[in-house]
Order: C-alpha cells, then structure tokens, then sequence
C-alpha cells in the first residue's frame, strides 16, 4: 500500500504542475498531452504493485483507471485511488464462498434402513416372493458392501426366474470384469520382470487383487482353495522382498484368520504391530481370535486400549458390551 500511495501521490503532484504550466508557463499542447499520458501509466503502475492483494485483477480494469487518469486531470487519479481503495477493501470484507448445487430428482433411503440383510435374504429366498420383488432386492442390494452381499446374489444364480438370474449375474460379472483384466496383466508382467522391486510391487499387487476376489464373495466356492493359494503364495513372495511391508503382513493375517490358522494369523498381526502398523487397525482382528480361543477377558483388554477404536472399526453396541465400563 505504501508504493500505491506514493506513486499515486506522485502522479497527482505531476498532473499538478503540467495543468500549472499548461495555463501559465505556455507548455505547449502536444507536450502536455504526452506527459499527462505519463500520469495514467504511473497509476496503473501503482495498481499493479498491489495485485496479489486483490482477488479480481484484470486489464480491463487497469484500462478503467487509465481512462479516468487521462480524460480527467487529477481528479482522474483521485477517483482510480478510491476505486483502488474500495476495491481491496472489498475482497477483505466481502468474500462470497460459491457452493455449487446439484439438482437431486431421486433419493434412495440404504438398503440397511428400509430392509437390512435379514429382509433381503426373506425377499431373495421367499418361495412367495415374486419375480419383481425380487428384482427389486437384487438392485437395491447394490447399496450395500458387496462383501456382505454377493454370497446371497450369488445364490439368485440357480432361481428359477431367468431374468432374475440374469440380474445376479450381471452384477457379480461386473464387479469380475473390473479385476481379471488387471490379475491377468499383472501375472504377464511379472513373466517378465527381472528385477526383484518389481517383482515385488507386482506380486504384491496380485495378492491383494485375489484377495479381493475372496474378500467379495467373486470366487465360486469350488475355487477358493486356488484364490487362498495364489494369494498366499504371491503374497509371502512379495513379503520375502520385503519383510518389513506392514500391509502385507496384515493381509496375510486375515488371510490366515480367514483359512482359521489362528497361529499364523497371531504371527503375522504381530509382526506388523511391532514394525509400526497402526494397533487400532490390527485389534479388531486380534479380538476375534480371543473370541474363538474363549479368551473372554482378553479381548476386553483389547478393547480398552484405544479410544479410536468404537469410532473406527467396531460396532459401537460390541464397544460398549465388552468395555470395563460394562461391568459397572
């Protein structure tokens, strides 16, 4: 602000004495002109000076002022410095936050809300249930993780309705399509890769895909043992290259959890706590595996902690039932 005083200060000094000269000394008319000019480029320059203090800088603007600064002598410059003025003042008093609107013609109450799972699977495996309300379960189920609900879509694919098997699986074949490609582009690179860090990213990349595959209920169930095999076998090659990968070590922990090898699953939890993997994310599973082993005070233990824990990862019901607090 200091130099668009100053230089606005100036140009109204010299706006001043080229009227005076013009008037009185005989400064001749082209002069005056072409050295009044010299006025608006001086507030334009002052303008300038100040710009990553306004939020609107145009040349349109800068144009405006010059404007004002020629046709107008002194009184030009006054009127650019308070519109100079006000202009900031307004980008500090007056920001309008823009929210963008978007027009919603429908909105679907979750599937949870209006059915859960349980209404799902009366509606899906009613005998009295007919092709419609079927059809309508089997689209809204859409709203709902696929891992809590392609084992019960996958169920429609022995209906007795053709279009509501065909329905079922359109929508497991589409969740499919968006993973074989990459499994088997991973499986050609990797033929060919010789250098062990991309081996390492493409194995690992291979044995979260095929757990994904399980994780989604994608697989048929004829073909788990060879989904568990390929993730356990890419993900323990991935993990030979680099030990200290948190990630890996925790998907293979429920994979290990998932096959009901608790020993193993133990093993990997807790190497992946103790090379640093966030403790809330491992509990969980940790406490689950108390919970098969009986070991009911343990997992009160686990789920006392951590505050982040019923907030995060855990039902907040099952937080306040094991809690010490429960007790109480």
């Amino acid at each position: 602000m200091i130099w668009l005083n100053l230089l606005c200060l100036f140009a109204a000094l010299f706006d001043g004495l080229l009227l005076y000269g013009f008037f009185r000394a005989g400064l001749a008319l082209p002069a005056f002109i072409a050295l009044h000019a010299l006025s608006g480029v001086i507030v334009c320059l002052g303008f300038h000076v100040i710009k990553h203090k306004l939020k609107y800088y145009t040349h349109q603007m800068m144009l405006l002022f010059y404007a004002l600064t020629f046709f107008i002598p002194i009184f030009g410059i006054i009127a650019s410095y308070t519109l100079i003025l006000w202009l900031k003042h307004a980008h500090r008093h007056y920001k309008n936050t823009k929210i963008k609107s978007m027009r919603l013609t429908y909105i679907n109450k979750p599937l949870r809300i209006r059915y859960g799972m349980g209404g799902l699977h009366l509606r899906l495996m009613s005998p009295t249930a007919n092709m419609q309300s079927k059809i309508s379960a089997i689209t809204k189920s859409l709203t709902v993780s696929p891992s809590r609900v392609n084992n019960l879509v996958r169920t429609m694919l022995s209906d007795n309705n053709d279009e509501v098997r065909l329905l079922a699986f359109q929508i497991l074949n589409k969740q499919e399509r968006k993973l074989m490609p990459k499994i088997n582009q991973a499986i050609q690179s990797l033929q060919s890769a010789t250098h062990p860090n991309q081996q390492y990213v493409l194995e690992k990349k291979l044995a979260f895909d095929y757990w994904e595959l399980l994780y989604r209920a994608l697989i048929e169930p004829h073909m788990a043992d060879f989904a568990i095999k390929k993730t356990l076998g890419y993900g323990e090659a991935a993990l030979e290259k680099q030990p200290n990968d948190v990630t890996l070590l925790t998907l293979l922990g429920r994979l290990s959890l998932k096959c009901n090898d608790r020993m193993a699953a133990l093993s990997y939890f807790n190497q992946a706590i103790v090379l640093g993997e966030f403790i809330e994310r491992i509990l969980p599973y940790l406490a689950e595996i108390a919970y098969q082993q009986r070991q009911f005070h343990a997992i009160k233990a686990f789920f006392n902690t951590s505050t982040a824990i019923p907030n995060i990862y855990l039902n907040k019901a099952q937080y306040q039932f094991w809690n010490a607090t429960h007790e109480s």
